[in-house]
């Protein structure tokens, strides 16, 4: 390989024993003793920021769940209450209209989130059987 390689493919080294050859991938490294270096020196990227991108994906989401939050109340409000000014405070049937479309409101946004990131793990998982030999 001449210059710096690009990441269209993974990359992959041919090993060779008495028996055997047998085309390997330093990125699915099992946990062996011959080529573990491989392996960390090339994961070492992604383990060094890994706290970094959690740290701002915990971020993200508590700034997108406050969002959603805020944002579901005065659609809500203008949704069910017809007049403020008429009575002293709300009727029943308005308190529950808005209890109802807020929770609908962020409970739906919460089972499409929680969906996204049960087919994320499914996927990541049926990848890994490509790692192990």
């Amino acid at each position: 390989m001449v210059g710096r390689g690009d990441n269209s493919e993974k990359p992959y080294a041919y090993m060779r024993d008495t028996e055997n050859t047998m085309l390997y991938s330093p990125l699915d490294h099992h946990g062996g003793k011959f080529l573990g270096s491989w392996n960390k020196l090339i994961n070492m990227k992604n383990n060094l920021l890994y706290e970094d991108k959690e740290k701002y994906f915990y971020e993200y989401q508590a700034r997108h769940t406050a969002k959603l939050q805020v944002g579901s109340v005065p659609v809500c409000f203008g949704k069910c209450i017809k007049d403020v000014e008429a009575t002293g405070g709300l009727t029943g049937e308005e308190k529950n209209c808005v209890r109802e479309c807020y929770l609908k409101r962020v409970s739906a946004k919460d089972d499409l989130n929680l969906m996204l990131q049960q087919r994320y793990a499914g996927d990541y998982i049926k990848g890994l059987k490509d790692n192990y030999v």
